[in-house]
């Protein structure tokens, strides 16, 4: 599983991830970074900056997107 940390996350709960064998990107994308690509990843990991939106969440689904 794919997972995108937009804004990034605590380390430990990074390796926690990892050892659960995750595939852990962690970026920081902007909005118009992140449509093209958002539907290459199973989870995305955001905080307070990053837009969620119907045109986000559509571009996700048409991917492997599963959660927020």
């Amino acid at each position: 599983m794919k997972i995108l940390i937009n804004e990034g996350l605590n380390a430990d709960a990074i390796d926690i991830l990892k050892e659960y064998g995750f595939e852990i990107i962690n970026n920081k994308f902007t909005y118009e970074e992140l449509l093209p690509i958002i539907g290459n990843f199973d989870v995305l990991i955001v905080k307070s900056h990053t837009k969620v939106n119907k045109e986000l969440l559509d571009q996700g689904k048409q991917g492997l997107l599963k959660m927020i």
